[in-house]
């Protein structure tokens, strides 16, 4: 308390010094990490700057808004001005810090000396490893699909069989043997070129399975190509190279790779995988069958009823979507385009694929809007963008690092995707694809889409959740409607944004997203992408579950 009071006496009764207002009651995202390892220190510092700051809030006006912030951020300056003023005058000031563990002038000026890589520490944060680098060719390389196997049906068969009863692939291996061999016995010309493995049969018909597989730190969720793991064995990733204090500024130091008995001995395996089936490649196989070009064209030629929204082309995104030019006149969704321009809704969901053990893992797919309603989201017609590995979900910002590299697909298809040949064109067709819609529930939305948390403000407007600490928040009250019912604007939702990302340590993303209500997101990274109005409302669970009502 003798602390307390000294500090009371020399700086006020908040922190407010340091910190920027925030709204009157003390906003956290209920995905925050500090909810959930109180025995960081540094996170235990993080929940008493913001208990601090909610009691000055109240002297706030109403009219204050704590979502606007300078455009152009000096962070290094801000941070050392912070440290001489505060921590290094009074090291009172953060009860976690001892003597040995006070920033001293070399490690700033270690700071100040790194400053001009900032810039290129920010934009790589969350960067994965370039797929390119993985293999030798490096270009993308099309399925043979002139080959011709007349029993293509005993294959079809034996790979429905397993997907009606669950069997695994070693088991369809054998199976695969043992009709070749059986086949072979029986008409040796007929079936001289039964496949003799599942591989080739895979091969032979088409589905063979192209996908992009990442090594994950089980601590901080960062990518890595497997075959380039140091011999240590250890993350080299450093969430926060522009930390204040030197001990925050070091790698990750977890281990990736765990050993696997075998009959010789041991196999290195990663801890945990990121599988990411390539793009390219479903869009090619979808746009071998026959009737797939039709079906993406007859939402160009559907009845209309003005007064009734029917589907997702009655919407206003659809009719005004740009074209990569920039230019409201030329529009992304045309009946000339109907079925080369794609648009795609993307979902992330988690859930328990084991009976007997508690697991989580997830998934983001995408179904392709411009597909009728009926088919739209049938297995065949869907995209799987990722899946992400368990056992728990991924934690807010974390998500980024599995977000990056299939924004980088995304990129890819925006920019246009030469199909070598499609069902209805065997010379070609150019692909483009954007994402137009964000549907999921509302966690797993605001995840993606780098909002806070829904129990504290609106992702469309400006209306923030009211309550003290003995209610629950809640939205009511409509006697402000006028103030806060606007919609947030887009160009300050990416400064803020950007903001997050040049943020040096967890306690001050932590208090820019309370204050700010946005963290950073990769979809940001698509020009075109609005986290605004491509994040719908959850109609799953506000009306067939009645969670609205």
């Amino acid at each position: 308390m003798e602390i307390e009071n000294q500090l009371e006496a020399r700086y006020g009764s908040s922190s407010s010094k340091v910190n920027k207002a925030v709204p009157k009651r003390n906003q956290t995202d209920d995905n925050d990490e500090n909810t959930s390892n109180p025995s960081n220190p540094s996170e235990s510092s993080n929940s008493t700057s913001s208990s601090n700051s909610s009691s000055s809030s109240e002297e706030l006006g109403s009219e204050q808004r704590p979502i606007s912030v300078q455009t152009e951020r000096k962070r290094n300056k801000k941070i050392k001005a912070l440290l001489e003023s505060v921590i290094v005058d009074d090291p009172y000031l953060d009860p976690m810090l001892s003597d040995e563990e006070s920033v001293s002038n070399d490690e700033r000026s270690e700071i100040s000396e790194n400053s001009d890589n900032d810039e290129n520490i920010i934009d790589e944060q969350f960067t994965a490893p370039d797929w390119d680098d993985f293999d030798d060719n490096g270009d993308f390389a099309y399925l043979n699909s002139s080959t011709e196997f007349s029993e293509s049906w005993i294959l079809l068969w034996i790979y429905k069989y397993q997907s009606r009863f669950r069997l695994s692939d070693v088991a369809i291996n054998s199976l695969i043997k043992f009709f070749g061999q059986v086949l072979k016995d029986t008409d040796p010309k007929r079936f001289h070129n039964f496949p003799s493995s599942s591989h080739n049969a895979k091969k032979l018909l088409q589905i063979e399975k192209n996908a992009k597989t990442y090594a994950v730190c089980p601590k901080c969720n960062k990518l890595h190509k497997t075959a380039e793991i140091s011999e240590d064995n250890k993350c080299k990733f450093v969430e926060f190279p522009k930390h204040p204090m030197k001990k925050y500024r070091a790698e990750c130091g977890a281990e990736l790779l765990k050993n696997i008995p075998v009959t010789n001995g041991y196999i290195k395996r990663p801890h945990m995988v990121f599988p990411m089936p390539d793009l390219k490649s479903q869009v090619f196989a979808m746009y071998q069958r026959p009737g797939f070009e039709q079906n993406l064209t007859k939402w160009a030629h559907r009845h209309v009823d003005e007064n009734i929204f029917a589907d997702i082309y009655d919407g206003g995104i659809w009719k005004t979507f740009p074209s990569s030019d920039g230019l409201e006149s030329s529009l992304f969704f045309t009946p000339e385009f109907a079925d080369t321009n794609l648009g795609i809704i993307i979902n992330l969901d988690w859930f328990q694929p084991f009976d007997s053990s508690v697991y989580s893992t997830g998934v983001i797919y995408g179904a392709i809007c411009n597909l009728p309603r009926e088919i739209r989201f049938r297995q065949e017609n869907m995209l799987i963008l990722g899946l992400l590995p368990g056992p728990n979900e991924v934690r807010t910002d974390k998500i980024n690092h599995y977000l990056s590299p299939i924004v980088d697909e995304l990129l890819e298809f925006w920019a246009g995707v030469e199909l070598q040949k499609t069902a209805n064109y065997p010379n070609g067709r150019t692909i483009r694809m954007a994402v137009i819609c964000c549907s999921s529930d509302i966690p797993a939305a605001r995840k993606l889409c780098g909002h806070i948390s829904s129990l504290t403000a609106c992702h469309r407007c400006y209306k923030t959740a009211s309550g003290n600490e003995e209610e629950r928040a809640n939205f009511g009250g409509f006697d402000d409607i006028d103030e806060w019912f606007i919609q947030r604007d887009l160009e300050e939702l990416r400064r803020e944004a950007l903001a997050w990302r040049r943020c040096n340590s967890k306690e001050e993303r932590n208090h820019h997203v309370s204050s700010n209500h946005v963290r950073w997101t990769e979809l940001l990274r698509l020009p075109y992408f609005n986290p605004i109005r491509h994040c719908v409302i959850d109609p799953m669970h506000n009306l067939f579950l009645g969670i609205a009502h």
